[in-house]
């Protein structure tokens, strides 16, 4: 069993384009001029290919909403929306990024209930068939709730995430979810919104790695790193020695996710001044480095 080595946690939690999870494209780079020529060409074709010619709205949409063009990116969204519900049927999959960007442009006098409920019913159909990816859509709709400041409905969204980790987990793990939700507790609690949001792209890709039980190894270690950024080290021990715990288990000593804890270990060790403790696990860390890992 394999899994991904702990030290790239600080590169990997960053979003990604909503279009790209959805549909597996490579995120436009064509300008203004480009992206009209396309969605041109596109409606031209016959037969229309209904979900290129969506796709191609979409992104012209979002880059005039980044000139703040809203009127023309709505117009546009609405029209990729309305093509996809009637090729896929209202809460196809298909439909979430238009969705998202529906809410997103959403004004004052644009609410519309109608799409929240199509959006939810989606997002509930991908969980069962993608929970990663469904997970990481709610995080970019949180991502779009905080823009707009609406940070409780945000918070909502990231416990639904913690709410499929906990579903998708072991026995022996599942109390990594609760975990999680002490940490969300306590960052928007001091509004901390961007560290949530880094915990949340964490616990997507740790949770729902096709490894997920060393993935809920490090996933504790993860919250262990949380907690000792708060000061709180009796408890990022505690975390630690549950990610080592697991790690063990599952993925034996040789493992990634084994010396990513143990090295956790001895940071809080040497925090709560035990350094003798922290000197034997350290050595035991550099002696299994002596060796490949897997």
């Amino acid at each position: 069993m394999t899994s991904k080595p702990l030290a790239l946690l600080a590169n990997i939690f960053l979003l990604i384009s909503l279009a790209q999870q959805a549909n597996g494209q490579e995120i436009s780079t064509l300008d203004e001029d480009g992206l009209r020529s396309q969605v041109s060409l596109f409606e031209q074709e016959k037969p229309v290919d209904q979900e290129k010619l969506a796709a191609a709205r979409i992104e012209l949409a979002k880059l005039l909403k980044a000139k703040n063009s809203l009127a023309s990116a709505r117009e546009l969204t609405v029209l990729a929306l309305e093509s996809q519900e009637n090729f896929f049927g209202e809460s196809s999959i298909k439909t979430i990024p238009a969705l998202v960007l529906m809410i997103d442009l959403r004004g004052e006098n644009k609410f519309d209930g109608r799409n929240y409920l199509k959006l939810e019913k989606a997002l509930t159909l991908l969980s069962a068939q993608d929970r990663k990816q469904a997970v990481k859509y709610r995080i970019g709709l949180a991502q779009v709730y905080l823009s707009n400041g609406e940070k409780l409905e945000a918070k909502r969204l990231w416990f639904q995430c913690v709410d499929l980790l906990r579903d998708h987990l072991p026995a022996d793990c599942k109390d990594l979810a609760s975990q999680c939700k002490d940490i969300f507790a306590i960052l928007s609690k001091r509004e901390q919104w961007n560290e949530a949001q880094v915990l949340a792209l964490g616990m997507a890709e740790y949770g729902f790695d096709q490894n997920v039980l060393v993935s809920a190894a490090n996933g504790f270690v993860v919250l262990s790193q949380h907690r000792k950024t708060f000061g709180d080290y009796k408890e990022a021990y505690h975390l630690a020695s549950r990610g080592l715990k697991i790690a063990d288990k599952y993925g034996g000593k040789q493992n990634c996710s084994y010396v990513g804890a143990l090295k956790q270990l001895v940071e809080i060790l040497r925090l709560l001044g035990n350094t003798k403790k922290a000197d034997k696990l350290e050595r035991e860390a550099s002696k299994l480095l002596e060796k490949p890992l897997h």
